[in-house]
This record gives structure tokens, C-alpha cells and sequence, in this order.
């Protein structure tokens, strides 16, 4: 099986897995390409606003600790750097829509979302004060 082929299945099996877990109204009614384009957007710019407050608030918990302050900050650049690059190795075509189809900005938006909400539950543990030694996303 070529590399191409390969990309494809998996895009293919993601794209099924998510679209599957996904409860919201707008992918009740989304029939087009185009349509299902739009819901994962939406989904991963719901994501990115979560992860911005969730940051706010462990930002304003921290804010008489200068130095732990700045070290969140630094993680969380340097998380930003990860996720692009991440969905650049994920997705290494030039002409991605050649390459992955129609169906790419719908995958690219959900594992965006998913690697975003990967990180913000991250977050959320710090904020909620969970034991450092945990490290699995429950």
C-alpha cells in the first residue's frame, strides 16, 4: 500500500470515529462536504475558546507566582509550536486538497480540536490542582 493510500485509509477511519462521537446540532443536518467542513470549524473553534479560558483562569490562579506564570506561558507557546507542526507532520502534502481531498479541512479542524482538547484537559487538571503525578487525560 503507497504512502498516499495509506494517508488516505486514515483520514478515511478518523474522520468516521470523529464524525461518529460528534453530538452536536450542527452535524445533525450537515450533508455536504462543505457543510460537514463547517461543523468541525465550529467544533474546533469551540475547542480553541475553551482551552482560552481554561488558561485564563490557571493564568489568574498563578498570578502572584511570577515565575510559575512564566513558565505556563512558555509551555503554552511552546504547545502552539507542537500542535502546528504536529498537524503539518499529520498532513505533509503541499497541495493538501490534491492530496487528501475534498475531506482534508474537515479532518485537519478535527484533530485540531481533539489535540486541543487533549491540552486543555492538561490545563484543567493544573487548574483543578490534580495530582502532578497523573498524567492520563481522565
Amino acid at each position: 500500500m503507497s504512502h498516499s493510500s495509506l494517508t488516505v485509509s486514515f483520514l478515511l477511519i478518523t474522520t468516521v470515529v470523529l464524525c461518529q462521537s460528534t453530538e452536536k446540532p450542527c452535524w445533525e443536518t450537515a450533508m455536504t462536504q462543505s457543510a460537514m467542513n463547517h461543523c468541525a470549524n465550529l467544533d474546533a473553534q469551540s475547542a480553541d475558546a475553551d482551552l482560552n479560558r481554561v488558561y485564563g483562569e490557571l493564568l489568574s490562579k498563578l498570578k502572584n507566582d511570577s515565575v510559575a506564570t512564566k513558565k505556563l506561558r512558555d509551555a503554552q507557546r511552546a504547545w502552539i509550536v507542537f500542535r502546528d507542526a504536529h498537524l503539518q507532520e499529520l498532513y505533509p502534502a503541499e497541495d493538501k486538497q490534491r492530496e487528501y481531498g475534498s475531506i482534508f479541512p474537515m479532518c485537519y479542524a478535527q484533530v485540531n480540536a481533539a489535540i486541543t482538547k487533549e491540552r486543555t484537559a492538561q490545563l484543567r487538571r493544573m487548574l483543578d490542582d490534580k495530582d502532578r503525578c497523573e498524567v492520563s487525560a481522565k
